[in-house]
Formats: C-alpha cells, structure tokens, sequence
C-alpha cells in the first residue's frame, strides 16, 4: 500500500500504452474462455435432449439447470469482452487526443466494475485489471487531471445515427460485391438439381405467365398446387390450366394424369 505512495508515476502515455497492451490480453483471454463455455453448453443442450428422447425427465431438469447457469456466465464473459474493448478503444483515444478530448475517470471506474464481475469467474483477469485501475489512477495523480463524471456506456446523441450511417455503408458495399436479389424474389431452380439456371420473378412486377408456371413446376419437381401457383405469381387459378396446355404444345412440359391428382405434370426433358 505505502509502496504505491512513493514511487513515482508513469507518464500518463506511457501508462495508457500500457493499459491498450494490457486490456487487449486480458480480452483474448475471456475471448477463448467464452470458446470453451460455447462448447460446454452444447455438451450440455445435447445431455437435455438425449434425456428427454429417453424420457428421463429428472435428468432434463438437472442438465437444463446446469445450463442456464453456464449461460449466466457467458453472458457475463460476452458483456465484459465488450466493455474491455470499449476501454481499448477510450483509452486509444486519450493517447491520441489527450484527456480535453475524452476523460479517463468513467474508464477507471468501469474498470473496477469489469473486475469485480469477474472476480469469482477468473480471477486472474480480474486482478489484472485491478493493477492496470491503479496504474492509470496513479498517472492521473502525476498529472492533477480534473476528473469529471461521466458514464462510459452511455450512448452519446449521435451513436445511433453513427451506427445507421455505418450499416447503411456496409449494405452497400456488400451489395457491389455480391448483387443479392431483393426481398420478395421468388427463385426457382430446374428439375432434379442438375442445372444452375435460376428464374427470379420480382413480386413488383407480374412475370411472363409461362415462365413463371414452367419455373413453378422446376422448382417442385414437376408437381403443381394451383392455389399456390396462383397465389405467387397473381395468376388466376383457371387461367394455369391453359397455361399448362401451353408449355406442353410447346414440348416443354408433359401433362401427366395422377389417379387422385388432376394437375400431376413433370418435365418432357
């Protein structure tokens, strides 16, 4: 304790630089512990099903409690890993800007809240969390820092348009990297899986009626619901018979009758 009021303070970048390096590992390390409690709650969801199949319902109850308290701790883990990448990320900021640009007092008690979370599920990372605390309380004392109240958490008034703005980017740039069709495209692949035409039928806009049956029928395996197909594509229900008469003028399609069935049809090639 006396040993903490004579020794001299770091500079607070050098005690920052520290910290990023220090909270980073502490991070990795929750990282792979929340690895390992992933792979005990499926040992653990896969004992509650095979007791159930068995019908041993006593040994569901013990194995699903269990589980809910692994799941309390995970969601801890998860909850810390991002907290000690949000003070990554503050800490990273006063090194660059300096403490007029974000203040470190929030940070110093959200670390000591993450730590005493912690305590009793690794209390390794905990301890070490503890240090770097007073480590950076100690360069804040070096520099007489007027400390000011703040909640680290808290969402700034511009997080979430930040955030929209972000999402809005990356939907973009997904979209020029891989086009993917828009909500409401109906995609319909030929008989049997064999061929890799796909038709896409837009709900916007009516599609050519024979296509859209012939692609129907491709895509069921030769067999048709005309309800369904009425209903998916807007064509009325007796039109689809015509339509069907049609494609098998056309050789596209052969009419079959199925006993029970009136509409049975599959694929003349």
């Amino acid at each position: 304790m006396f040993k903490r009021f004579f020794k001299r303070a770091p500079p607070l970048k050098d005690a920052l630089n520290d910290a990023i390096i220090r909270l980073t590992q502490q991070k990795r390390k929750l990282e792979i512990l929340s690895l390992k409690i992933k792979s005990r709650e499926k040992t653990l969801f896969d004992s509650v099903t095979m007791a159930i199949e068995r019908k041993d319902p006593e040994r569901a109850k013990i194995y699903a409690n269990e589980l809910a308290e692994v799941k309390k701790v995970q969601k801890n883990v998860r909850k810390s890993i991002l907290i000690l990448e949000q003070l990554v990320l503050r800490m990273e900021t006063l090194k660059e800007f300096g403490t007029a640009f974000a203040q470190l007092k929030p940070t110093l008690e959200v670390v000591k809240q993450v730590s005493d979370q912690l305590s009793e599920v690794m209390p390794e990372v905990s301890n070490e969390l503890s240090n770097i605390g007073n480590v950076l309380g100690d360069a804040l004392v070096g520099v007489n820092i007027n400390l000011m109240q703040e909640e680290l958490m808290i969402k700034m008034p511009n997080c979430d348009k930040i955030i929209e703005e972000a999402a809005s980017y990356l939907s973009e740039k997904i979209e020029e990297r891989l086009p993917v069709p828009p909500m409401g495209i109906r995609t319909a692949i030929a008989i049997g899986g064999e061929s890799d035409e796909e038709f896409f039928f837009p709900k916007s806009r009516n599609p050519d009626p024979d296509e859209a049956v012939l692609a129907y029928l491709k895509d069921n395996q030769g067999r048709l619901d005309i309800k369904e197909c009425s209903r998916l594509f807007q064509i009325p229900e007796e039109e689809i018979p015509k339509i069907m008469e049609s494609l098998s003028r056309k050789g596209l399609i052969k009419i079959m009758i199925v006993e029970g069935i009136q509409h049975g049809v599959r694929s003349s090639k």
